[in-house]
């Protein structure tokens, strides 16, 4: 009898430990599921490369690769437009800005301070972190990030109103800032120039260009003087034009003339110059090449003549230099410089140009 008793309680301890086995069990599929559908709320981001073309993508479905980013919040962005990109980086935006860096394999908070700009716009090597945009939808004011330092520069602020611009001269990164005013504003500061890594080497110099060795063309001075219908009536002040490296070393001096009328460049797409108009000793003017060999003589200066380089084709492709000389008054003249016969040619204009 005491044997049928310790049975049955077996049983009955038994049939209770399965029923409480399979009521954990039920709880955690319910708890996992929980988490998968948790998971599955939440926005992903995929990244992955294509070695054919070289090119970085993102998707919101997974691919073959592992490396993706989970978002935090339903706002969660890419901040690159295309989905398609030469670049490595990927700038999420998910209460805090983060940075995917597809080579290294690495997802990594960034020190941008939301909270302090408008908007960031992604570019190639780096973002512009816009606190204010000018009337004409350019950018007003901004801070660079760097992508491959995880690093923001803080650009200086002034007083007046201004709009600061970003230029790639050469290999060098050069900030601008002007009076937004118009088109052909005078800046408000000299140029901070920096090396292709954005550490700052200058803020000493006016930045006009660079040479084919990459060089920067530049001056302690400023004067609004560019191959694109600027009028530089009579004899220009600036003179002492330097050639400075990539590291802002001193490597030349181009030559001092009586007057340095205007730059020509060799393309509209880039800031390279290829040659010079000024006016030496003897109120000749002559074209020069960036070295300070002369081409060929032009005509006699005086106060009231202005060089309008841009009023037509300016240099095309080293075959011809197309440029006009007036007073804003008399009618023009319209010169054409043939490199390859070293022949320049003259045409009277029925119309004045090069008005001050």
């Amino acid at each position: 009898m005491n044997k049928k008793v310790v049975y049955i309680s077996i049983g009955v301890i038994t049939v209770l430990l399965g029923i409480f086995g399979v009521e954990i069990l039920l709880q955690n599929l319910k708890s996992q599921s929980t988490l998968s559908d948790t998971k599955t709320d939440k926005k992903q981001f995929y990244f992955y490369n294509d070695s054919s073309s070289g090119s970085y993508f993102w998707q919101n479905e997974e691919p073959k690769t592992k490396l993706f980013y989970t978002c935090e919040t339903e706002s969660c962005e890419i901040l690159v437009n295309e989905q398609q990109t030469s670049s490595p980086y990927f700038l999420i935006r998910d209460g805090k800005y983060y940075l995917v860096d597809y080579q290294k394999k690495e997802v990594l908070e960034t020190p941008i301070e939301e909270q302090k700009y408008r908007f960031v716009e992604q570019k190639e090597n780096f973002a512009y972190l816009v606190k204010e945009v000018a009337d004409d939808s350019s950018l007003k004011t901004f801070d660079i990030y760097l992508y491959n330092q995880n690093k923001v520069i803080e650009l200086p602020e002034f007083e007046k109103d201004y709009k600061t611009q970003l230029l790639q001269i050469g290999q060098n990164y050069i900030i601008q800032n002007e009076e937004a005013l118009g088109p052909t504003t005078p800046p408000v500061s000299k140029d901070f120039i920096y090396d292709e890594n954005f550490n700052l080497i200058s803020n000493d110099y006016y930045v006009y260009g660079f040479d084919s060795e990459n060089n920067l063309i530049v001056a302690p001075e400023y004067q609004l003087m560019f191959g694109g219908g600027s009028n530089i009536q009579g004899y220009s002040q600036v003179k002492n034009f330097l050639k400075i490296d990539g590291t802002g070393k001193i490597v030349d001096t181009l030559p001092t003339p009586l007057s340095m009328q205007s730059f020509v460049y060799a393309n509209s797409q880039t800031n390279q110059i290829a040659y010079y108009f000024a006016v030496d000793n003897d109120n000749i003017l002559k074209l020069y090449d960036i070295n300070g060999n002369v081409i060929t003589s032009v005509e006699e200066w005086s106060d009231q003549k202005s060089t309008c380089i841009g009023e037509h084709p300016v240099y095309q492709g080293g075959a011809t230099l197309t440029f006009a000389i007036g007073n804003g008054e008399e009618n023009a003249k319209e010169y054409i410089y043939f490199f390859e016969t070293n022949k320049l040619t003259v045409i009277q204009m029925d119309y004045p140009l090069c008005s001050s």
